[in-house]
């Protein structure tokens, strides 16, 4: 893609995605696009996303710290994160919040061959999980056994893009 439109793509993409009200100034992501450019670039956070490149792909991750949505289980289905529609018919009472790396380590701690998922750590950090009494509600091990076994899952999955202004 010409300059201007890889601009105009990321910016489109930093606030459909990232946590920023407002898109980044033109001088801000001139800069960015540059650092991205780079020969020898490797990753670089903007707007509450992780954007590195391996083999000259991009991939853009919501940085799990900068996750502050905690949201109780109530019973009324929801969107958290801007990102997952949240049907909570059935579910335990609890909090959804981000996996982090406390929640990966407790997954870990239930099942070892957790290690082979080959997504990037920073993406599943970023998934929603439920937390009932601080610990990650044992019945969300399907979903995650699902990517180390990168067979299709049971589990119903949806992924909601709403951008704050049309492309």
């Amino acid at each position: 893609l010409p300059d201007s439109f890889q601009e105009i793509l990321l910016s489109y993409l930093l606030r459909a995605y990232g946590i920023g009200k407002y898109p980044l100034t033109s001088q801000s992501l001139s800069n960015l696009m540059n650092k991205i450019r780079e020969p020898h670039f490797s990753a670089i956070t903007a707007a509450g996303l992780k954007i590195s490149s391996h083999n000259k792909e991009f991939l853009l991750v919501r940085e799990y710290r900068a996750i502050k949505e905690e949201t109780s289980v109530t019973g009324s289905s929801f969107i958290w994160d801007k990102r997952f529609l949240i049907h909570t018919k059935g579910m335990p009472q609890g909090r959804l919040k981000s996996i982090g790396e406390k929640g990966w380590l407790q997954l870990l701690r239930g099942n070892p061959k957790f290690k082979t998922i080959k997504e990037p750590r920073g993406a599943l950090w970023s998934l929603p999980a439920l937390w009932v009494e601080g610990d990650i509600h044992s019945t969300l091990n399907g979903v995650y056994e699902s990517f180390a076994q990168d067979q299709p899952t049971s589990f119903q999955k949806r992924f909601i893009f709403r951008s704050k202004s049309p492309f």
